[in-house]
């Protein structure tokens, strides 16, 4: 418990440089590197390196939807997919197609928009507007597709 308050990182991983104050946040590492996933569906032959990854893709069968959106009361399985769709809510819409000029709130949206109604455009350059307390910037994120393997890399432009 003392190592805990103390930060000292007693367990190193034998792959790469990490290490760790706490065994189970080391053994969950370990898994990375090992692909080892021992923890299976009961419903379906679906495995996960951690429990709690496995405790969210159970939802999925259970239909259990403990995350609410406070704005449309719609239900999510996980924390991760009701955040997300709050953006829909926001009433900034950072993203905008350089073709139609239609205005998006994430940036998944605009490029399906673009695939479905685009078909063969370039992703491009697509607009980000910024919010903050203070002020409004636009920030251009030039979005760079490499031709061989589809990778992306966006680079901002102020």
């Amino acid at each position: 418990h003392l190592r805990l308050h103390a930060n000292v990182k007693v367990f190193s991983c034998e792959f790469c440089e990490k290490s760790f104050v706490q065994a189970g946040n080391f053994k969950a590492h370990l898994r990375t590197h090992t692909k080892e996933k021992p923890y299976q569906c009961s419903y379906c032959s679906k495995s996960y390196s951690q429990s709690s990854s496995l405790k969210i893709h159970i939802r999925s069968h259970t239909q259990e939807k403990n995350y609410i959106c406070e704005i449309c009361e719609k239900g999510f399985t996980n924390a991760s997919d009701c955040g997300k769709h709050k953006l829909i809510h926001d009433p900034v819409k950072r993203y905008r197609c350089e073709e139609c000029q239609r205005p998006f709130t994430q940036k998944v949206h605009l490029r399906k928009h673009i695939e479905k109604h685009h078909p063969g455009a370039n992703f491009g350059i697509l607009f980000k507007q910024e919010s903050d307390k203070e002020d409004t910037k636009i920030i251009f994120e030039e979005c760079i597709v490499d031709e061989d393997n589809g990778d992306e890399k966006n680079i901002a432009v102020v």
